[in-house]
Formats: C-alpha cells, structure tokens, sequence
C-alpha cells in the first residue's frame, strides 16, 4: 500500500503559529547571511522548497533587496493549509512564482543560485531522495548551491536526554550503493504547533546521495537553535 505523502500532517497542525514561535528564524538567519558572504553579485535567484507559511522568504527578500539589484524568487509549497495561508498573507505582495506541488512536479525554465530546504528531507520518503538530488542539480546554475537542514543526528540518537523531543515510532535499514544507513520514523511535539512525524536518517546517507548526483560537500555544521540541534548541508554544484 502506497504511504500517505508526510506533507499531509501540515494541514492539521497549527504551522501558521511559526509567526510567533519563530521557530527556524535562527536557522534562517544563519543561511541568509552565509549566502550573502557567498554571492556579492548585483543580482540572485532562490528557489525554496517547501516553503510553508513563507517565513524564510520574507526574511530574505527584506534584507537581500537592500544587498541586490535584483532578486528573483520561486518556490513550491504542497500543503493546502500552508500554501493558502502564504498566499492570503503575503505571497500577492511578494512578485515571485509560487508552485502549490512538490518540487517533483514543479517545471520551471529558471534557473537558480540558491535552492533552500529547511526541514524538508525528513518528509521525503527513502525512495524518493535520488530523485530529488537529480531535480534540484537539474534547477541550479552553474556553481549553485543546495542549502539542506535536517535534524542533527546525535540530537535524536542521544535518546535518554531527548526521548521526550523523538518517539520511535518505526526503524528501519536502508541501502545505498552497497552502504547500509539507519532510519527512524519520529513523532516530535513542535512548541506552540503540534507534533510532527518525520523520517531522520544517518546524516551520510545525505551525503553520499547528493555526492554520487553532481554535488560535493562545501560545507556542514552544526547549529543550535534553542528549539533543536540542527545539521546543515550546503552542497556545490
């Protein structure tokens, strides 16, 4: 039987209460201000995935539209709730593409400087990763790159101290060109949201995929976030 697309979960939890908690803006701030290091020409595209209620765009767009020239902004959002919310609140007054699908079904002719995905691999089931490595290469630019967050591994391995944060509802082994990984299926409460269910894996799995698909690893850290221990990916075209 076909699983239930993860994405679903975000019609019935309350992600629009992201406007108060913040959650993420740590995050968020910390990439927004690693790509301007990164790109100091008068323009940039960005592609988000899964951009939900729109909150990293917003930051964004405020403090790249004093940095360049020219900003150009797409992304896709396949949460009903999530994309309409976006919509209704700010997505008219922002000018950019907004795709209510997945990224495997958007088709775009742009192409991009920057693809972010801030807590979207966890929703992406095993199978479908590869894919989306492929899909993201085939949308950057020359050079791109591919800003990744996941949950840092140690964070939900370490489970007397963080048992209460990640409930094992289901593990599993999966194989990858001969290399073996560990995936666990958590249920996580989300302070002022609700609980979320969430696929995290070996943080090489990531790795290794994106690297046998055109990507080497520019850079990963670790950043704490005052809700979770977070890993980033930034991966080079």
């Amino acid at each position: 039987m076909k699983k239930r697309p993860i994405y679903e979960q975000y019609n019935n939890i309350d992600w629009k209460n992201q406007e108060k908690t913040k959650m993420n803006s740590f995050v968020y701030d910390y990439i927004i201000s690693n790509i301007f290091l990164k790109y100091n020409d008068n323009a940039i595209s960005l592609f988000d995935v899964g951009f939900g209620i729109g909150l990293f765009l917003r930051m964004f767009l405020e403090k790249a539209s004093k940095k360049y020239a020219r900003v150009y902004l797409e992304g896709c959002e396949p949460s009903k709730t999530s994309f309409e919310y976006f919509i209704n609140e700010s997505g008219k007054e922002m000018n950019m593409v907004a795709h209510h699908e997945t990224i495997a079904d958007v088709k775009t002719l742009s192409k991009f400087d920057v693809i972010t995905a801030v807590y979207v691999m966890p929703a992406v089931l095993f199978e479908d990763i590869e894919h989306f490595a492929k899909k993201v290469y085939l949308m950057l630019n020359k050079g791109g790159r591919f800003y990744c967050v996941i949950a840092a591994e140690k964070s939900y391995k370490d489970s007397k101290n963080n048992k209460d944060l990640f409930t094992i509802l289901e593990k599993n082994n999966r194989e990858y060109k001969g290399k073996h990984y560990t995936e666990f299926l958590h249920k996580s409460l989300l302070p002022g949201i609700g609980y979320v269910f969430d696929y995290n894996r070996d943080e090489d799995l990531y790795a290794d995929i994106f690297s046998q698909n055109g990507f080497w690893v520019e850079e990963k850290k670790e950043i704490d976030d005052g809700y979770f221990l977070n890993t980033l990916f930034i991966f080079k075209k």
